[in-house]
Protein backbone atom coordinates (compact mmCIF):
# COMPACT_ATOMS: atom_id res chain seq x y z
CA UNK A 1 0.00 0.00 0.00
CA UNK A 2 1.18 3.25 -0.60
CA UNK A 3 1.49 6.62 1.40
CA UNK A 4 -1.34 9.16 0.82
CA UNK A 5 1.58 11.84 0.36
CA UNK A 6 -1.41 14.43 -1.17
CA UNK A 7 -2.27 14.21 2.42
CA UNK A 8 0.94 15.31 4.57
CA UNK A 9 1.79 17.79 1.49
CA UNK A 10 -1.39 19.47 2.77
CA UNK A 11 -0.86 19.23 6.38
CA UNK A 12 2.68 20.13 6.05
CA UNK A 13 1.26 23.14 4.21
CA UNK A 14 -0.58 24.68 6.59
CA UNK A 15 1.72 24.12 9.29
CA UNK A 16 4.35 26.15 7.44
CA UNK A 17 1.75 29.23 7.08
CA UNK A 18 1.25 29.21 10.75
CA UNK A 19 5.12 29.04 11.47
CA UNK A 20 6.05 31.30 8.44
CA UNK A 21 3.36 33.95 10.23
CA UNK A 22 5.80 36.68 11.61
CA UNK A 23 4.99 36.88 15.67
CA UNK A 24 4.09 39.94 15.62
CA UNK A 25 1.08 39.46 13.41
CA UNK A 26 -0.26 36.51 15.20
CA UNK A 27 0.28 38.50 18.34
CA UNK A 28 -1.60 41.29 17.46
CA UNK A 29 -5.54 41.72 18.55
CA UNK A 30 -6.33 42.69 14.98
CA UNK A 31 -5.22 39.34 13.57
CA UNK A 32 -8.01 37.57 15.81
CA UNK A 33 -11.05 37.99 13.38
CA UNK A 34 -13.95 36.15 12.65
CA UNK A 35 -13.28 35.32 8.90
CA UNK A 36 -9.67 34.38 9.44
CA UNK A 37 -11.00 31.99 12.75
CA UNK A 38 -13.76 30.27 10.12
CA UNK A 39 -11.41 29.92 7.51
CA UNK A 40 -9.04 28.18 9.72
CA UNK A 41 -12.13 26.02 11.27
CA UNK A 42 -12.80 25.40 8.16
CA UNK A 43 -9.24 24.22 6.89
CA UNK A 44 -9.35 21.74 9.80
CA UNK A 45 -12.69 20.07 9.08
CA UNK A 46 -11.24 19.01 5.58
CA UNK A 47 -8.41 18.02 7.04
CA UNK A 48 -10.30 15.66 9.41
CA UNK A 49 -12.54 14.81 6.16
CA UNK A 50 -9.58 14.06 3.92
CA UNK A 51 -7.88 12.25 6.42
CA UNK A 52 -10.87 9.96 7.13
CA UNK A 53 -11.05 9.24 3.38
CA UNK A 54 -7.65 8.28 3.41
CA UNK A 55 -8.14 5.95 6.08
CA UNK A 56 -11.35 4.59 4.33
CA UNK A 57 -9.10 4.36 1.19
CA UNK A 58 -6.39 2.37 2.53
CA UNK A 59 -8.88 -0.46 4.07
CA UNK A 60 -9.88 -1.40 0.58
CA UNK A 61 -7.68 -2.50 -1.88
CA UNK A 62 -6.66 -0.76 -4.45
CA UNK A 63 -9.12 -2.54 -7.45
CA UNK A 64 -12.05 -1.97 -5.37
CA UNK A 65 -11.83 1.99 -4.68
CA UNK A 66 -14.85 3.65 -6.05
CA UNK A 67 -15.13 6.52 -8.56
CA UNK A 68 -17.16 8.48 -5.78
CA UNK A 69 -14.62 8.29 -3.23
CA UNK A 70 -11.81 9.22 -5.72
CA UNK A 71 -14.31 12.49 -6.80
CA UNK A 72 -15.35 13.77 -3.55
CA UNK A 73 -10.95 12.82 -2.49
CA UNK A 74 -10.20 15.58 -5.43
CA UNK A 75 -12.82 17.42 -4.05
CA UNK A 76 -11.80 17.92 -1.15
CA UNK A 77 -8.22 18.32 -1.83
CA UNK A 78 -9.45 21.38 -3.83
CA UNK A 79 -11.34 22.57 -1.28
CA UNK A 80 -8.01 22.93 0.70
CA UNK A 81 -6.00 24.29 -2.11
CA UNK A 82 -8.52 27.02 -2.23
CA UNK A 83 -8.88 26.95 1.65
CA UNK A 84 -5.51 27.31 1.61
CA UNK A 85 -4.68 29.92 -1.08
CA UNK A 86 -7.73 32.17 1.21
CA UNK A 87 -5.52 31.75 4.26
CA UNK A 88 -2.56 32.27 2.34
CA UNK A 89 -3.89 35.55 1.04
CA UNK A 90 -5.51 36.77 4.03
CA UNK A 91 -2.45 36.50 6.08
CA UNK A 92 -0.38 38.47 3.28
CA UNK A 93 -3.21 41.06 3.15
CA UNK A 94 -3.30 41.32 7.39
CA UNK A 95 0.58 41.23 7.50
CA UNK A 96 0.50 44.27 5.18
CA UNK A 97 -1.83 45.71 6.93
CA UNK A 98 0.10 45.44 9.70
CA UNK A 99 2.99 46.45 8.14
CA UNK A 100 1.22 49.19 6.94
CA UNK A 101 0.12 49.82 10.80
CA UNK A 102 3.45 49.31 12.20
CA UNK A 103 4.87 51.72 9.86
CA UNK A 104 2.32 54.36 10.60
CA UNK A 105 2.75 53.75 14.39
CA UNK A 106 6.45 53.70 13.89
CA UNK A 107 6.15 57.63 11.92
CA UNK A 108 3.94 58.12 14.57
CA UNK A 109 6.06 57.32 17.28
CA UNK A 110 8.96 59.29 15.55
CA UNK A 111 6.89 62.47 14.81
CA UNK A 112 5.82 62.47 18.39
CA UNK A 113 9.83 61.63 19.50
CA UNK A 114 10.74 64.82 16.94
CA UNK A 115 8.18 67.27 18.32
CA UNK A 116 9.25 66.24 22.07
CA UNK A 117 12.93 66.77 20.83
CA UNK A 118 11.85 70.06 19.38
CA UNK A 119 10.07 70.82 22.66
CA UNK A 120 12.79 70.03 24.83
CA UNK A 121 15.32 72.12 22.45
CA UNK A 122 12.75 75.01 22.19
CA UNK A 123 12.75 74.49 25.97
CA UNK A 124 16.28 74.32 26.17
CA UNK A 125 17.37 77.47 23.64
CA UNK A 126 14.07 79.86 26.60
CA UNK A 127 16.35 78.89 29.16
CA UNK A 128 19.73 79.59 27.87
CA UNK A 129 18.23 82.74 26.11
CA UNK A 130 16.57 83.90 29.83
CA UNK A 131 20.35 82.42 31.73
CA UNK A 132 21.98 84.77 29.22
CA UNK A 133 19.40 87.87 29.48
CA UNK A 134 19.72 87.57 33.57
CA UNK A 135 23.40 87.05 33.46
CA UNK A 136 23.63 90.18 30.84
CA UNK A 137 21.37 92.24 33.18
CA UNK A 138 22.76 91.12 36.66
CA UNK A 139 26.72 91.59 35.25
CA UNK A 140 25.44 95.54 33.52
CA UNK A 141 24.53 96.03 37.00
CA UNK A 142 27.13 95.26 39.04
CA UNK A 143 29.31 97.33 35.82
CA UNK A 144 27.03 100.21 37.13
CA UNK A 145 27.99 99.88 40.60
CA UNK A 146 31.50 100.42 39.70
CA UNK A 147 30.99 102.91 37.18
CA UNK A 148 29.18 104.80 40.23
CA UNK A 149 32.20 103.88 42.63
CA UNK A 150 34.62 105.26 39.55
CA UNK A 151 32.89 108.98 39.03
CA UNK A 152 32.91 109.04 42.91
CA UNK A 153 36.72 108.74 43.09
CA UNK A 154 37.39 111.52 40.69
CA UNK A 155 35.03 113.71 42.32
CA UNK A 156 36.76 112.69 45.95
CA UNK A 157 40.50 112.76 43.99
CA UNK A 158 39.18 116.33 43.35
CA UNK A 159 38.48 117.54 46.32
CA UNK A 160 41.91 116.10 47.45
CA UNK A 161 43.89 117.53 45.13
CA UNK A 162 41.82 121.24 46.63
CA UNK A 163 42.55 120.68 49.80
CA UNK A 164 46.48 119.62 49.19
CA UNK A 165 46.52 123.07 47.57
CA UNK A 166 44.37 125.03 49.92
CA UNK A 167 47.27 123.32 52.72
CA UNK A 168 50.30 124.70 50.23
CA UNK A 169 48.39 127.83 49.76
CA UNK A 170 48.15 128.52 53.51
CA UNK A 171 51.66 127.96 54.60
CA UNK A 172 53.04 130.11 52.08
CA UNK A 173 50.06 133.09 53.84
CA UNK A 174 51.49 131.73 56.94
CA UNK A 175 55.11 132.52 56.50
CA UNK A 176 54.38 136.06 54.68
CA UNK A 177 52.20 137.01 58.19
CA UNK A 178 54.95 135.76 60.06
CA UNK A 179 57.51 138.37 58.51
CA UNK A 180 54.32 140.82 58.77
CA UNK A 181 54.21 140.44 62.41
CA UNK A 182 58.16 140.54 63.10
CA UNK A 183 58.10 143.82 61.17
CA UNK A 184 55.69 145.42 63.35
CA UNK A 185 57.20 144.43 66.53
CA UNK A 186 60.07 145.66 65.20
CA UNK A 187 58.43 149.21 64.49
CA UNK A 188 56.34 149.09 68.00
CA UNK A 189 59.94 149.07 69.54
CA UNK A 190 61.37 152.12 67.85
CA UNK A 191 57.89 153.91 67.95
CA UNK A 192 57.96 153.85 71.49
CA UNK A 193 61.50 154.34 73.21
CA UNK A 194 59.37 155.23 76.79
CA UNK A 195 57.64 152.17 76.69
CA UNK A 196 54.36 153.62 76.93
CA UNK A 197 52.68 152.87 73.55
CA UNK A 198 49.45 151.40 73.42
CA UNK A 199 49.33 147.79 72.12
CA UNK A 200 45.83 146.95 73.29
CA UNK A 201 44.75 146.78 69.52
CA UNK A 202 47.40 144.80 68.51
CA UNK A 203 46.13 142.19 71.28
CA UNK A 204 43.17 142.29 70.67
CA UNK A 205 43.80 141.56 66.24
CA UNK A 206 45.96 138.61 67.93
CA UNK A 207 43.48 137.25 70.07
CA UNK A 208 40.77 137.32 66.90
CA UNK A 209 44.09 135.68 64.62
CA UNK A 210 44.26 132.59 66.87
CA UNK A 211 40.37 132.36 66.92
CA UNK A 212 40.42 131.91 63.20
CA UNK A 213 43.46 129.88 63.12
CA UNK A 214 41.55 127.55 65.41
CA UNK A 215 38.56 127.53 63.29
CA UNK A 216 40.24 126.95 60.44
CA UNK A 217 42.42 124.24 61.84
CA UNK A 218 39.10 122.44 62.72
CA UNK A 219 37.47 122.69 59.60
CA UNK A 220 40.22 121.46 57.90
CA UNK A 221 40.07 118.67 59.95
CA UNK A 222 36.90 118.13 58.98
CA UNK A 223 37.10 118.12 55.22
CA UNK A 224 40.31 115.41 56.00
CA UNK A 225 37.61 113.24 58.42
CA UNK A 226 35.22 113.90 55.23
CA UNK A 227 37.83 112.71 52.51
CA UNK A 228 37.98 109.48 54.69
CA UNK A 229 34.16 108.65 55.39
CA UNK A 230 34.15 109.38 51.26
CA UNK A 231 37.15 106.60 50.56
CA UNK A 232 35.53 104.25 53.12
CA UNK A 233 31.57 104.10 51.44
CA UNK A 234 33.24 104.01 48.19
CA UNK A 235 35.40 100.83 49.75
CA UNK A 236 32.42 99.64 51.04
CA UNK A 237 30.33 100.16 47.60
CA UNK A 238 33.41 97.68 46.05
CA UNK A 239 33.08 94.76 48.56
CA UNK A 240 28.92 94.63 47.77
CA UNK A 241 30.26 94.81 43.95
CA UNK A 242 32.14 91.95 44.90
CA UNK A 243 29.28 90.08 46.58
CA UNK A 244 27.20 90.32 43.99
CA UNK A 245 29.79 88.96 41.57
CA UNK A 246 30.16 85.85 44.19
CA UNK A 247 26.54 85.11 43.90
CA UNK A 248 26.47 85.71 40.12
CA UNK A 249 29.37 82.73 39.66
CA UNK A 250 27.57 80.75 42.02
CA UNK A 251 24.25 80.65 40.36
CA UNK A 252 26.31 80.35 36.86
CA UNK A 253 28.14 77.65 38.08
CA UNK A 254 26.40 75.62 35.75
CA UNK A 255 27.45 77.05 32.54
CA UNK A 256 30.73 78.72 33.56
CA UNK A 257 32.23 75.80 30.95
CA UNK A 258 31.79 78.72 28.45
CA UNK A 259 34.83 81.05 28.34
CA UNK A 260 32.67 84.48 27.39
CA UNK A 261 31.08 84.17 30.82
CA UNK A 262 34.19 83.43 32.96
CA UNK A 263 36.27 86.17 31.15
CA UNK A 264 33.59 88.57 31.66
CA UNK A 265 33.41 87.92 35.69
CA UNK A 266 37.41 87.80 35.33
CA UNK A 267 36.90 91.40 33.80
CA UNK A 268 34.37 92.61 36.87
CA UNK A 269 37.22 91.60 39.51
CA UNK A 270 39.94 93.15 37.80
CA UNK A 271 38.05 96.13 37.32
CA UNK A 272 37.38 95.80 41.26
CA UNK A 273 41.00 95.37 42.22
CA UNK A 274 41.67 98.15 40.01
CA UNK A 275 39.47 100.69 41.66
CA UNK A 276 40.81 99.52 45.40
CA UNK A 277 44.63 99.79 44.42
CA UNK A 278 43.45 103.41 43.60
CA UNK A 279 41.51 104.43 46.80
CA UNK A 280 44.56 102.78 48.69
CA UNK A 281 47.06 104.97 47.05
CA UNK A 282 44.92 108.01 47.76
CA UNK A 283 44.56 106.90 51.07
CA UNK A 284 48.21 106.52 51.40
CA UNK A 285 48.49 109.88 50.64
CA UNK A 286 46.50 111.33 52.85
CA UNK A 287 48.19 109.21 56.00
CA UNK A 288 51.20 110.54 54.98
CA UNK A 289 49.35 114.49 55.31
CA UNK A 290 47.68 113.60 58.57
CA UNK A 291 50.84 112.00 60.08
CA UNK A 292 52.56 115.29 58.43
CA UNK A 293 49.85 117.70 60.08
CA UNK A 294 50.36 115.47 63.53
CA UNK A 295 54.68 116.04 63.72
CA UNK A 296 53.71 119.99 62.12
CA UNK A 297 50.93 120.21 65.10
CA UNK A 298 53.51 118.99 67.49
CA UNK A 299 56.79 121.23 66.83
CA UNK A 300 54.12 124.47 66.70
CA UNK A 301 53.24 123.59 70.24
CA UNK A 302 57.17 123.01 71.26
CA UNK A 303 57.59 126.20 69.69
CA UNK A 304 54.48 128.48 71.51
CA UNK A 305 55.88 126.63 75.23
CA UNK A 306 59.64 127.13 74.01
CA UNK A 307 58.24 131.50 72.89
CA UNK A 308 56.17 132.08 76.19
CA UNK A 309 58.68 130.55 78.50
CA UNK A 310 61.35 132.55 76.43
CA UNK A 311 58.62 136.12 77.02
CA UNK A 312 57.75 135.31 80.08
CA UNK A 313 62.65 135.15 81.05
CA UNK A 314 62.75 138.57 79.21
CA UNK A 315 59.72 140.57 80.53
CA UNK A 316 60.97 139.26 84.36
CA UNK A 317 64.56 140.69 83.21
CA UNK A 318 63.11 143.95 81.68
CA UNK A 319 61.11 144.21 85.22
CA UNK A 320 64.15 143.17 87.50
CA UNK A 321 65.39 147.33 87.34
CA UNK A 322 62.89 148.96 86.72
CA UNK A 323 59.44 150.43 88.46
CA UNK A 324 56.25 151.57 87.29
CA UNK A 325 54.36 154.12 87.56
CA UNK A 326 52.08 152.90 89.62
CA UNK A 327 54.61 151.68 92.19
CA UNK A 328 56.03 154.97 92.51
CA UNK A 329 53.12 156.73 93.12
CA UNK A 330 52.55 154.29 96.10
CA UNK A 331 55.84 154.67 96.88
CA UNK A 332 55.42 158.47 97.24
CA UNK A 333 52.07 157.79 99.12
CA UNK A 334 53.81 155.81 101.91
CA UNK A 335 56.21 158.37 102.30
CA UNK A 336 54.39 161.06 102.71
CA UNK A 337 52.31 159.88 105.36
CA UNK A 338 55.33 159.00 107.15
CA UNK A 339 56.84 162.30 106.75
CA UNK A 340 53.51 163.64 108.10
CA UNK A 341 53.83 161.53 111.29
CA UNK A 342 56.88 162.60 111.84
CA UNK A 343 56.55 166.29 111.38
CA UNK A 344 57.88 168.35 108.55
CA UNK A 345 60.01 170.59 110.65
CA UNK A 346 61.78 167.53 112.44
CA UNK A 347 65.04 166.66 110.88
CA UNK A 348 64.87 162.91 109.85
CA UNK A 349 67.18 160.38 112.21
CA UNK A 350 68.39 157.24 110.84
CA UNK A 351 66.33 155.11 112.42
CA UNK A 352 63.13 156.92 111.02
CA UNK A 353 64.77 156.98 107.44
CA UNK A 354 65.49 153.32 108.62
CA UNK A 355 61.65 153.20 109.06
CA UNK A 356 60.30 154.78 106.29
CA UNK A 357 62.53 152.53 103.55
CA UNK A 358 61.40 149.54 105.62
CA UNK A 359 57.56 150.28 105.40
CA UNK A 360 58.06 151.13 101.06
CA UNK A 361 59.53 147.93 100.76
CA UNK A 362 56.68 145.76 102.69
CA UNK A 363 54.14 147.74 100.84
CA UNK A 364 56.01 146.95 97.16
CA UNK A 365 55.95 143.45 98.41
CA UNK A 366 52.48 143.17 99.78
CA UNK A 367 51.69 145.17 96.00
CA UNK A 368 53.27 142.55 94.36
CA UNK A 369 52.14 139.36 96.19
Amino acid sequence: MKPDWSKWFFIFSAVMIVFSTPSYILADDDFEDEELEELEEELEELEDELEELNEESEEDDEEDRGKDKKDKKKKIEEKIREKQKKIEEQLKEKQQKLEEKKRKQEEKRKDKREKEEEKLKEAQEKKQENFEKTFEKRSESIDKQLENVEKHLEKINEQMEDYFDDLAGDDDAGEEDNETAELKVAETDDEDEDGQSEDTDENEALERDDDENENYNEAMEDRLNSLYGQFGAQKNKLQAAEKNVNNLERWAADRLEDDIYVSELDELRDEIASLREEIAASEERLNDLKNQMKEDAKKDAQEDIEEETGEEESEEEENAGEIDDEDLEIIKKVITETIEEIGYDSPLSQDQIVQITLLVLVEMLTMHQ
